[in-house]
């Protein structure tokens, strides 16, 4: 507000320097420098401060006439009041105008941003929903095919010399998960240790090339007791799924996953793992 009126009274003195400067010119006497001043700030600030301009050419204007006789005798001519009434009703009217539109730019700058925010909302919630329905529909046809599907991929085992079967069992196990890595480690019967036997990718050996299977293992209670472990940290560093096929009640062989996709770590994957590691 203090800069809008320093603003006003600046471009005030501007006016009335004009007006004494061009004074007793043809040009003054055409144009009212004081009317031009009172529009511009009412466009610019509203009524306001055109009332505010127009106080101040009122002002200028009558210090004029009484500077002498024969403009003093004008202030008894109609024609001064009506200049006056011109600065007043034009600085009302463009000032009145002004405010309505700045009012009317305002509502719809805020209807624009309610608007916005609206629009981000329901964007999220169609993402979220599009997101559901892609995991749902991608799930009813696994359900679908579950059985046909594990069969047809764990049948390409059924035609390999038994010495072969441990190397592709990983692929086989990365395709039924639907994942690209997969480590089966083989339990040795001389030692708790269990060594690598195959892998799919680099990154399914990163548990090493051997490991100790005792109850120091964060995965061991889960396997001795014939369940699926379920990395519920989400830790990079360890399998999302870790099961076992057993042979007299032992162990026999550990089966790791890990998986990329958080929307595959759930229920239906872990009886998925299961299924593997059963067949």
């Amino acid at each position: 507000m203090a800069v809008s009126l320093l603003e006003t009274a600046g471009l005030f003195v501007v006016a009335l320097l004009v007006t004494i400067f061009l004074s007793g010119t043809w040009v003054a006497e055409t144009i009212d420098f004081f009317l031009i001043f009172v529009v511009i700030i009412a466009v610019t600030y509203g009524i306001p401060y055109a009332l505010f301009g127009t106080l101040l050419s009122t002002v200028a204007k009558i210090v004029f006439a009484l500077q002498s006789v024969e403009q003093f005798n004008s202030l008894n001519d109609y024609r001064f009041f009506l200049s006056i009434l011109q600065l007043i009703i034009v600085g009302v009217i463009v000032g009145f105008m002004k405010d309505k539109y700045k009012r009317l730019n305002a509502d719809l700058h805020d209807e624009n941003t309610y608007l916005q925010k609206e629009l981000a909302d329901i964007t999220r919630i169609n993402d979220s929903n599009l997101y559901v329905k892609n995991v749902y529909e991608k799930r009813l046809v696994n359900y679908k095919n579950s059985l046909a599907k594990i069969y047809d991929i764990t049948s390409q085992l059924d035609f390999m010399e038994p010495r072969k079967v441990i190397f592709q069992a990983a692929n086989v196990a990365a395709q039924t998960m639907e994942t690209k890595h997969v480590a089966i480690y083989i339990a040795s019967r001389k030692s708790q240790f269990f060594r690598l036997a195959a892998s799919s990718s680099e990154k399914a050996s990163q548990m090493g090339k051997s490991l100790r299977f005792d109850e120091k293992l964060y995965f061991y209670e889960a396997l001795v007791n014939h369940e699926i472990y379920l990395n519920r940290s989400m830790d990079q560093r360890q399998p999302t799924f870790i099961g076992a096929t057993y042979s007299d009640d032992r162990v026999d062989t550990i089966i790791m996953v890990w998986e990329e996709a958080l929307d595959q770590v759930n229920l239906y994957q872990s009886n998925v793992m299961a299924l593997v590691c059963r067949l």
